[in-house]
């Protein structure tokens, strides 16, 4: 299952992606609505500049964990699904949610 409009609305506000009129969204390298492991990496970089990668990563791990999955948790985040990295996007709308929570 693909990532909701709602998990791609988290991402986007978070990275400061427009969105179009018919409700996608422009990354950085002018991509639209992609979320494939291009976007993941855009998504690393700006967690890195906000240092908050490390949290993202306990995070994703304890997702990782009670999802049961016997692989790698960079092979789990890095997984794609119809070319998007649902995995790791989801985790990461997830962390944002929560972050949000905390402020």
């Amino acid at each position: 299952m693909g990532l909701t409009p709602d998990e791609k609305k988290r991402i986007a506000d978070f990275m400061g992606w427009p969105e179009t009129l018919n409700g996608s969204f422009i990354n950085k390298n002018g991509c639209r609505d992609s979320f494939d492991l291009n976007d993941a990496g855009l998504c690393v970089v700006e967690m890195t500049k906000r240092k908050c990668e490390g949290d993202f990563m306990c995070h994703a791990g304890n997702i990782w964990i009670a999802s049961g999955e016997l692989i790698d948790l960079s092979i789990w985040l890095f997984t794609t699904e119809s070319d998007e990295a649902t995995n790791f996007f989801r985790a990461f709308s997830e962390f944002i949610k929560q972050e949000e929570g905390n402020e």
